[in-house]
């Protein structure tokens, strides 16, 4: 998919290790693992994950929604969707998800076309302007009912010393340390979404925040976005 705006390091960070990424990234399983239970993905439901990475929570998620149900999945690294698409055939979810290349600021569905979305260890790779682009796509493509679940590396009131030399490696070298600690429930409500249930947990010393948020109130989204 085409865009006018510079893709993030995504494809050239990622699609260099794709082979070896559920090797390097083992720690992420437990928060995306619990990220897809607040989502709570249902029978007959049609799910976007947006960054799905070699495809672990598509599975998940595709479980999840049955036979009746779809799950939508985009990275922007063309080696993870051949991933994704692999692990899908394996577990013999061909047909229930599908795994597309994609630029998440410009999501290839239409307006109110999913019962949720889910993204794991992605947004905190867009710069803070895109990400409120990407959210702004969630919240596009999600139907009035829509619900978002997010995991991502979160900024914490508090530095600690771990978290300020990740900060520095990330600054250092930003191909390589991609991730870098948001302030996520601060970004969901600019973008007009409510954040409900959230869960914390520290991943090699730093803080992650595992979040479920639901689409605000449209006079409070305005509101909220006139304000941020």
């Amino acid at each position: 998919m085409t865009t006018e705006t510079p893709a993030p390091n995504v494809p050239g960070t990622y699609g260099w290790f794709a082979r070896y990424y559920d090797w390097l990234a083992a720690s992420e399983r437990l928060p995306t693992t619990m990220g897809v239970g607040l989502l709570a993905p249902r029978r007959g439901e049609r799910i976007a994950e947006i960054g799905c990475g070699p495809g672990r929570a598509t599975v998940d998620l595709a479980a999840g929604v049955g036979p009746t149900g779809h799950v939508d999945a985009v990275d922007l690294s063309p080696q993870m969707v051949a991933l994704t698409t692999q692990r899908l055939g394996r577990a013999g979810l061909t047909r229930t998800a599908r795994a597309y290349r994609a630029d998440a600021r410009q999501l290839p569905f239409a307006d109110d076309s999913f019962d949720g979305a889910f993204m794991s260890f992605t947004l905190e790779l867009f710069s803070t302007a895109d990400q409120a682009t990407v959210l702004g796509e969630c919240r596009r493509v999600l139907r009035p009912h829509g619900r978002l679940a997010v995991v991502s590396l979160d900024k914490p009131e508090r530095v600690t010393l771990m978290q300020r030399l990740y900060v520095w490696l990330h600054h250092r070298f930003p191909k390589a340390i991609d991730c870098q600690p948001i302030d996520v429930d601060g970004a969901l409500r600019t973008a007009g979404f409510e954040p409900g249930d959230e869960k914390r947990i520290s991943l090699w010393g730093l803080p992650v925040e595992i979040v479920a948020a639901t689409l605000a109130d449209e006079e409070e989204a305005k509101a909220t976005q006139k304000g941020g």
